[in-house]
């Protein structure tokens, strides 16, 4: 049986439906509802009931669920003491990344570390907070760099890597190139795209100054808030580490008393990393202490 089909089936069930596993697990629907039918094939009975979008499990797909999770773990347990038999610098690095990925960030985060290890191998999942939050638990990832904030932050280990500051990313003809920074009344004549993570924070700093922002598209990821504005050519707002700037465009915006984004890498606690993520954990501090 393809190991796979039960971490798949794990997101399956806490997705609570198969349209949203198939969203976070990047793989198309039809072929996640081909995988359970190869499980219910495998297993001779029924795991889930479909009512609409929402599935149900059945008794047997409640026992499958907890033993797959037991797995799981026993898999990657054996996979990282085998790894760690091996040799110190070959293996695997097993990581999910913000879904825009920056020079920068390739720079301080991988660059060093694939210098002292060039053995290893990258198998990075580029996703959102709560997606690298699931990888996490289900022991797909060990580790996770994220920026946004995340919830039960006491399961997790935390090393903040950088302070973020909201940028704007501007026309090439927008007269605001002129200026080093912008202010929040600098754009009330813009249009914009901005990951909805952040529109509640963007949106209570425009109402201090009575500015009404004109928000045209609101994204999952930061890089779906680049890629349209260039679309649309319309103004972006995201957040990013101070001393990143993409381009001549990219503007610091200052906005006073706002909720602070870190960009960080998490890790559950209590769980025995892999000599490479443990390696890679190192070679973090070194660069950020």
């Amino acid at each position: 049986m393809n190991i796979d089909y039960l971490k798949n089936y794990i997101v399956i069930v806490e997705s609570n439906n198969i349209s949203d596993a198939s969203k976070k697990l990047f793989i198309a629907q039809p072929s996640l509802s081909n995988q359970i039918k190869y499980l219910e094939e495998q297993y001779g009975c029924k795991l889930i009931h479909r009512s609409g979008r929402v599935i149900k499990l059945t008794k047997g797909g409640k026992i499958l669920y907890e033993k797959s999770k037991q797995i799981i773990k026993a898999y990657n347990e054996s996979f990282v003491e085998i790894q760690n038999l091996k040799h110190k610098s070959g293996g695997t690095l097993n990581i999910a990344i913000p879904p825009t990925v920056y020079k920068e960030l390739i720079d301080k985060n991988f660059l060093e570390f694939s210098k002292k290890h060039p053995d290893v191998a990258l198998n990075i999942y580029e996703t959102n907070a709560s997606n690298a939050q699931e990888y996490l638990d289900n022991d797909i990832c060990e580790l996770a760099i994220t920026n946004a904030n995340i919830s039960n932050i006491e399961k997790y280990n935390v090393k903040e890597l950088a302070k973020e500051s909201f940028k704007v990313f501007l026309p090439i003809d927008s007269p605001l190139n002129q200026k080093d920074e912008l202010h929040i009344t600098d754009l009330k004549n813009l249009h914009f795209a901005i990951p909805r993570a952040y529109i509640s924070n963007i949106y209570e700093h425009a109402s201090l100054y009575k500015i009404d922002l004109k928000i045209d598209v609101i994204t999952t990821t930061t890089r779906g808030a680049l890629e349209i504005s260039k679309l649309k050519n319309i103004a972006a707002i995201v957040p990013l580490p101070e001393d990143e700037n993409l381009n001549a465009n990219c503007k610091l915006l200052k906005l006073d008393d706002f909720n602070v984004y870190t960009r960080k890498l998490i890790w559950k606690k209590e769980t025995e990393l892999s000599l490479i993520s443990k390696e890679f954990i190192e070679c973090i501090e070194e660069i950020f202490n």
